[in-house]
């Protein structure tokens, strides 16, 4: 019979202890394929699965997490899932492709609004000359992207930190940076260049699976 992750609906297998795609813990299944009773009581001390990410162990706390599975999109919307999440790691790529979109976004916006403006009429002195519609369609899509990344950038930065054991505060200092000596965006390109912790660290499980005895073999 087959079974579907409960968080992103793709297909796993009996075997599987995490979803191949999302890394979302599966729950053990017993006799004829059904949920065992002991992976369905309520157990006072168990962890809260509310938001495990991909990569976050489920269980024992030396379970080591599992590297996900994903397609360039699904990495590139994966902090969208994590919308919120400013505890555990994330790894690079996980960075680097929300960065990409961000970039991709802005161009994207930027097209339209440069294409909107009547650059021919400016040139040859046109009275009356005015913007297209597109130039409200481009900074409206702008405005959109701003208001709905804002969290997500702030907490994959955070995640990224954490992912080299270091504190999420960080990402003050890099505001600070910016504000006063413009150069908070050189130690944040820097920071989010540099891999993270292997094993598990403070924040969590190595978000690449890495565990202790790979890492000191």
């Amino acid at each position: 019979m087959a079974t579907y992750c409960s968080q992103c609906g793709s297909p796993t297998a009996s075997s599987d202890t995490f979803c191949p795609s999302c890394g979302k813990a599966l729950p053990k299944a017993g006799a004829f394929g059904q949920q065992s009773a002991a992976s369905t009581a309520p157990s006072p001390v168990a962890p809260a699965t509310a938001n495990i990410a991909y990569g976050q162990p489920y269980g024992a706390a030396d379970q080591q997490a599992r590297p996900a599975n994903l397609s360039t999109f699904q990495w590139m919307l994966l902090p969208f899932k994590r919308y919120a999440d400013f505890s555990g790691r994330s790894r690079r790529q996980e960075y680097w492709m929300f960065y990409l979109l961000n970039w991709i976004v802005w161009i994207i916006c930027a097209a339209l609004i440069l294409v909107a403006m009547p650059w021919s009429a400016w040139i040859n002195d046109v009275p009356g000359a005015t913007p297209s519609a597109g130039l409200w369609v481009g900074l409206a899509l702008l405005a959109i992207w701003v208001v709905v990344s804002f969290i997500p950038n702030i907490a994959v930065v955070v995640r990224r930190l954490h992912d080299q054991n270091l504190t999420g505060w960080l990402f003050f200092a890099f505001v600070l940076g910016d504000l006063f000596i413009g150069l908070g965006w050189v130690a944040r390109i820097v920071l989010m260049c540099i891999d993270g912790t292997p094993g598990p660290n403070q924040y969590g499980p190595d978000p690449k699976g890495r565990g202790l005895g790979e890492v000191f073999a």
